[in-house]
């Protein structure tokens, strides 16, 4: 990445999950927020999750989907808005992003040397609806990498509920967790407010659920509600 004239957009927020405090890159865009900030020491310099309408103290469960809630609940006019986290962002100077590897390393400090820089996010989300990491494809479907790695009877109750909340995209979950072995991973995205609005209403409708049903296992990975969705 290297430093070059932008348009800066004030209602434009990105904000970067972190549940330590870490040098992060400076941009007009960035807002880092604290995950877990209801269970932990205050961050300076960090918004805290647990302010306003909040669920930081699931943040064992939920991740950083604590900082998610956080955002979609009390920030306030934004129009275009994002989800990064502490060491990972979008490389948006990489000229085939279509080739990029599933990882892409850089050193710590290389990558704070130099300016972070956007594209002009307005221009590009006036075509698409969402800018998300470059996919990756496993060996198998989505769900039966679940089920390797995962437990699979927490991936059913999932379906269980898609069918009983929201049974209009049953079978778009089919097929892509089914029938197609495409995956996106990371959970960052930058999308228009509307979009980010619409989702998280429904995403923590069915999480909520999920939590509700499943019951807790004394395991730091498994218990992670998140990782369903």
């Amino acid at each position: 990445m290297h430093a070059m004239s932008e348009k800066i957009v004030s209602n434009i927020k990105i904000f970067v999950c972190a549940h330590k405090e870490v040098e992060l890159p400076q941009h007009p865009y960035f807002l880092p927020v604290q995950a877990g900030a209801a269970l932990h020491d205050r961050i300076p310099g960090y918004q805290p999750d647990s302010e306003g309408d909040n669920i930081s103290q699931k943040n064992p469960h939920f991740c950083e989907l604590t900082c998610h809630y956080w955002a979609w609940k009390n920030l306030k006019g934004v129009d275009i808005v994002g989800l990064n986290h502490y060491r990972r962002y979008f490389d948006f100077q990489r000229k085939w992003p279509q080739f990029s590897p599933d990882k892409h390393f850089t050193t710590t400090k290389k990558f704070l040397s130099q300016a972070y820089y956007f594209p002009d996010l307005e221009d590009i989300l006036q075509h698409y609806d969402i800018i998300l990491p470059v996919a990756r494809h496993w060996r198998v479907s989505n769900t039966e990498q679940y089920g390797s790695y995962h437990i699979a009877k927490d991936w059913e109750m999932l379906r269980q509920i898609i069918k009983e909340r929201s049974p209009q995209y049953l079978p778009a979950f089919e097929k892509t967790m089914d029938h197609s072995n495409k995956a996106v991973g990371y959970n960052m995205f930058i999308t228009h407010w509307k979009h980010f609005d619409e989702y998280s209403a429904w995403l923590f409708d069915i999480l909520f659920e999920v939590e509700r049903r499943v019951p807790p296992i004394d395991d730091p990975v498994q218990s992670r509600i998140q990782r369903l969705l």
